[in-house]
């Protein structure tokens, strides 16, 4: 997928949870560096799911690789490239870009589909293009095993 097609006019969190999602589905494998890890940009033109939000004239790979979606200069580049994205909540916004960057890092394109479905339907009232609020799933997701746990559920 080639990012520098920029700003996709993303308006709303579940325009961009849906770019991402598209993204991730199409490209069906994770964006890595050749010796490992996960990265924003990686080699044939892959992106993760953060990669797939900055444009080209945005992004910085001194900058903002090895760093997590949280820091100051990757949220400056997704906002920037994104300049219609308008959320109700920019803790939930950041809480939604860091699950999508765990669905790409943690788990296994395989399963991709699945785990995104599972994470719309926490993120997201099913009438709504905004996100509940962050406290609501925030410190009860985890990632493990290959998949997301709700550790809510889990405790039930």
């Amino acid at each position: 997928m080639n990012v520098d097609k920029l700003p996709y006019n993303l308006k709303t969190d579940r325009d961009v949870f849906n770019h991402v999602r598209n993204h991730l589905l199409e490209q069906n494998q994770q964006s890595m560096y050749q010796s490992g890890g996960c990265v924003y940009r990686g080699s044939n033109g892959l992106s993760c799911a953060i990669g797939c939000l900055i444009s080209d004239e945005h992004y910085d790979e001194d900058i903002m690789e090895d760093q997590p979606v949280t820091d100051t200069d990757v949220m400056l580049g997704i906002d920037l490239s994104n300049p219609e994205w308008n959320t109700n909540s920019r803790r939930s916004a950041r809480a939604m870009l860091f699950f999508l960057q765990r669905v790409h890092d943690d788990l296994t394109p395989y399963t991709w589909e699945s785990d995104l479905d599972y994470l719309e339907s926490i993120l997201f009232e099913s009438d709504s293009d905004s996100l509940r609020e962050e406290g609501i799933y925030y410190g009860r997701l985890e990632f493990k095993y290959g998949r997301i746990i709700d550790t809510k559920i889990e405790s039930e």
